[in-house]
């Protein structure tokens, strides 16, 4: 009913001064987007709406919104995710000479935690996001995403890390979850990844690769010693 009569619209509209109102009625428009009360197909739509806005504090609580919702979502719900990202990633990035927006493209990298795969779209948003990732801080949570996708996509996960890397940004939080990325890239063929990652935080001082490294490369060197030898 609120839709109908446009109040939801004429409040997008509304310079609120309390935060919390601005807040929820982001929250009520992606609310109706989850439930499929609105579609983004429709331009007229709340969703199209707030996104056009381009209002940054708006474009942040999209992504707390759903971001929120990462443990409860279902398969169907999940499938509106990448719509959303894709709409989002598009305003977003037409501003990345922004810091204001920079801080939005790095906030994005938390919807890997609600995706299932890094395809070839996600892959490439991410790697923006990794780019601009000290800009909120948001480090950790990436490294805590990307430890949950390495299993399947460990090429894809390298280089959105090394991405972040070559922006200048060498987080070390969490060390465990870093450490378990890299013997995971080790192990499953991307050997080559793994060691440039190790080196390269070895080449700015810090060390807590090193024993990795220094194992993984020690454990190569002892399977081409048996493999030379079953062959003479």
């Amino acid at each position: 009913m609120l839709k109908k009569t446009n109040h939801y619209a004429k409040a997008l509209k509304t310079d609120f001064e309390d935060e919390f109102i601005e807040k929820n009625l982001v929250y009520h428009i992606c609310k109706g987007y989850l439930e499929e009360w609105d579609e983004l197909s429709d331009e007229n739509s709340l969703i199209s709406k707030l996104i056009e806005t381009k209002n940054t504090t708006h474009l942040s609580e999209i992504i707390n919104y759903f971001w929120m919702q990462r443990e409860s979502l279902s398969d169907k719900k999940k499938a509106r995710i990448k719509p959303l990202w894709s709409s989002l990633f598009k305003v977003v990035f037409q501003h990345k000479d922004s810091p204001e927006y920079q801080k939005i493209l790095s906030k994005l990298s938390f919807w890997l935690s609600l995706v299932d795969e890094i395809d070839d779209e996600v892959f490439e948003w991410s790697k923006a996001s990794a780019r601009f990732i000290q800009m909120n801080f948001d480090a950790p949570f990436l490294i805590e995403y990307l430890l949950k996708h390495v299993v399947v996509e460990q090429e894809k996960v390298a280089k959105i890390y090394l991405e972040m890397l070559d922006s200048g940004i060498y987080p070390d939080y969490d060390q465990s979850h870093i450490e378990k990325i890299v013997r995971i890239l080790s192990e499953k063929g991307q050997r080559e990844h793994a060691d440039r990652i190790s080196n390269m935080y070895g080449e700015r001082g810090l060390d807590f690769l090193r024993v990795l490294y220094e194992n993984q490369k020690e454990t190569s060197n002892h399977e081409k010693s048996e493999g030379r030898e079953k062959t003479e």
